[in-house]
């Protein structure tokens, strides 16, 4: 067996997860996705971080932790996928395993689903380097302790629903 990468540790990286369900009809506003004030998901991956802090739903610092909390929300959001071949046109085994070699190598991921009634469902746990982050500058911060670090009590550390924008602008 090959062994596995540990880019994600050699860049002392870690996670910011960020969810968003809305109305899919939004994800055709370009100037609200352009905006690091809106909380719609947002072109460019990386831009989630320009985000207000508020938007960070848990910091994995492990890929594993950070799978957890994809695989989390991949099954807080799949009973309502529409349509319902997006849970199975990839077993779990490849998309989870897929996932988490990607993490491994300190990529970025962005999953995207389609729901009920035209909504939109978005997962992206984004890389951050852990000496450049404002939020972590004194240590990385366990997922269940980003509510305290980023001031945000609603956060979610994986065990609850994907964080959900209700606009329908």
């Amino acid at each position: 067996m090959s062994a596995q990468p540990v880019v994600w540790r050699e860049r002392s990286l870690h996670w910011h997860a960020y969810s968003w369900r809305g109305d899919g009809k939004r994800l055709g506003d370009s100037a609200a996705r352009r905006s690091a004030a809106e909380d719609i998901v947002p072109f460019a991956l990386k831009d989630w971080l320009l985000k207000p802090a508020r938007l960070v739903r848990a910091a994995p610092t492990t890929p594993e932790e950070a799978l957890h909390w994809l695989r989390e929300q991949f099954g807080l959001c799949a009973p309502a996928m529409q349509p319902v071949s997006q849970r199975s046109f990839v077993s779990d085994a490849d998309r989870f395993g897929r996932a988490l070699y990607e993490l491994r190598c300190g990529n970025d991921l962005s999953w995207g689903f389609w729901l009920t009634n035209g909504l939109f469902q978005a997962l992206s746990p984004i890389t951050v380097d852990a000496q450049a982050c404002p939020a972590h500058a004194a240590a990385v911060v366990p997922v269940q302790d980003v509510a305290r670090v980023t001031g945000n009590a609603t956060s979610h550390t994986g065990s609850s629903a994907p964080a959900a924008s209700q606009s329908a602008k």
